[in-house]
């Protein structure tokens, strides 16, 4: 069954996007990415569009000692993530998801991106990011 991840964009700070996160239509949490800043790699957070994306073994990536969801083909960035994380420097331009949120904060990251890894593990995965500010 393939995985349906989407997030609304719907307060940006100087500091950070905070989001609405939902797994096959359901919401589970929240999304903590940096705020726009016209695409730069490891300065903004991407564009809002429609992505394909894969599971990322621990052993294949040299960021994480965990798994994470990889977007692919993402406008003039590359390696761009769903992977845990609380706070903006934490991000680096990727997605943080959790169960939990606060002024430029998601808490529960962790158990949040099990909750994505665990329904993707059969089949596909769709994310879909769109702004709502």
């Amino acid at each position: 069954m393939a995985c349906m991840i989407k997030i609304v964009r719907y307060k940006e700070t100087k500091d950070s996007t905070m989001g609405n996160l939902y797994l096959n239509g359901k919401k589970i949490g929240y999304t903590l990415e940096l705020p726009w800043n016209e695409n730069k790699q490891n300065e903004s957070r991407i564009p809002a569009g429609n992505y394909n994306a894969f599971i990322r073994e621990a052993d294949t990536s040299s960021s994480w000692n965990y798994d994470v969801i990889q977007l692919k083909n993402v406008p003039n960035r590359t390696a761009i993530q769903i992977h845990r994380g609380n706070r903006p420097d934490h991000t680096v331009g990727c997605i943080l998801p959790g169960l939990g949120k606060g002024l430029n904060r998601v808490w529960s990251s962790e158990k949040a991106l099990n909750k994505l890894l665990n329904q993707a593990q059969d089949g596909g995965i769709k994310v879909v990011i769109r702004n709502k500010l």
